[in-house]
């Protein structure tokens, strides 16, 4: 911290008014130690925001040997009535169990940061303005192979602020909705994978693909992982490229293997069957 946050600067010439006059004076700045601040010189005690915070030491002595100051001392960790779940899912520099900080700028500024203290989504999980977190399959929702990238809300409930409800209480919500329903689907979450989803092939007359969400292989990425190639209720052509059948939407590798292209993404995993345009 400057040291102006608990004594006034000297100016120049430095030797005059309230430096050198024998007396060591502190007068906190209102703007880094805000409300009722005050010490106390006989006992060396202060009475700061900064410690009193509702932990079990609000006034730290100067000169008390017990140091270091603990997270317990200025506020209870976790404090009184907060969000369950390990700390470091809301606060950057916390470890999980709130007993040691990873040092930084965010720590006693004046204000509680969650995340990197931006107030974007991308603060806690994702990047920048963007909520989509970098964890197991959430990449190859956020951008697929197959399809146009999937809203957050297919699969949970978006907080309009960041205080909802079901927001930082310590449990990832899944709950269903949009296209992962189509075709009357009703999909399940187990905690490991998904059952059921429109997405991965639900309801059609293939088999539907069951995904484990750390799968991070890229075997759902490809035709046939949801459906036969052709599905099985198709017909006798399995010459999948036909424009009169999926226009320019399918296409063929180097290989001869069906592909999706590029500019019809929209049409492929949209919860309709589509033949000819």
């Amino acid at each position: 911290m400057p040291c102006s946050t608990c004594h006034p600067v000297p100016g120049n010439p430095v030797i005059g008014g309230q430096h050198g006059d024998g007396i060591v004076e502190v007068t906190f700045d209102p703007t880094l130690v805000p409300g009722q601040a005050s010490y106390d010189s006989t006992s060396g005690a202060c009475a700061v925001y900064c410690h009193a915070q509702g932990g079990t030491k609000p006034n730290v002595t100067w000169t008390e040997a017990a140091f270091p100051v603990s997270c317990q001392d200025c506020h209870l960790s976790p404090p009184a009535a907060h969000y369950t779940g390990p700390c470091s899912g809301c606060h950057a520099e916390a470890n999980a169990t709130g007993t040691a900080l990873s040092g930084g700028p965010l720590h006693l500024n004046g204000k509680v940061d969650l995340g990197d203290g931006s107030g974007l989504c991308g603060g806690c999980h994702g990047t920048g303005d963007s909520p989509w977190p970098s964890t197991a399959a959430h990449p190859s929702h956020q951008n697929p192979t197959l399809t146009e990238p999937l809203a957050c809300s297919n699969c949970h409930v978006v907080p309009t602020t960041i205080l909802d409800p079901v927001h930082l209480d310590g449990t990832v919500h899944v709950t269903f909705s949009g296209l992962v329903t189509a075709r009357a689907a009703a999909p399940i979450w187990d905690g490991i994978q998904c059952t059921n989803v429109a997405c991965h092939g639900a309801n059609l007359a293939d088999p539907a693909a069951v995904p484990a969400w750390s799968d991070t292989s890229g075997a759902q990425a490809k035709c046939g992982a949801c459906h036969g190639i052709p599905p099985s209720e198709h017909t006798t052509s399995t010459d999948c490229s036909r424009s009169d059948c999926h226009g320019s939407e399918v296409t063929l590798d180097a290989n001869g293997a069906p592909l999706i292209s590029t500019t019809d993404k929209a049409l492929h995993i949209d919860g309709i069957i589509e033949s000819a345009r």
